[in-house]
């Protein structure tokens, strides 16, 4: 006789939401920053998360989610400083800059948070 399991696959309701939000500001943070180290590192990122994905380490791929955010926001401020570095750069170019990596280092955190939510622990 067959045994009847059931098993419940639970996901994060608002996955769909989330995506809508994430997938545009990603793109757009990739396409239009002024720097191509950060579209580098988040390539190597990708690739390394990947991996990790696929040898089932949760533990290790949630804590690498973390650091990639802190290092791609680290990153793109250094991208974004950059671009101020000239001496004809006036205030108010400094700070629209560092409210644009404020912007960005608020998106990784979203973007770490939702894929800690994916995990069943």
């Amino acid at each position: 006789q067959l045994s009847s399991t059931t098993t419940t696959i639970q996901i994060y309701e608002h996955n769909s939401l989330a995506l809508l939000f994430i997938i545009p500001i990603l793109a757009s943070i990739l396409w239009w920053h002024e720097s191509s180290i950060v579209l580098q590192l988040f390539l190597l990122d990708a690739l390394i998360l990947y991996a990790l994905d696929l040898s089932n380490f949760r533990d290790g791929f949630v804590i690498a989610i973390w650091i990639s955010a802190l290092f791609l926001t680290m990153l793109s401020g250094f991208g974004n400083l950059l671009q101020v570095d000239d001496a004809d750069a006036s205030g108010s170019e400094m700070i629209l800059q560092l409210l644009k990596l404020a912007v960005e280092g608020v998106f990784f955190c979203c973007v770490a948070c939702w894929a800690t939510l994916q995990f069943e622990w």
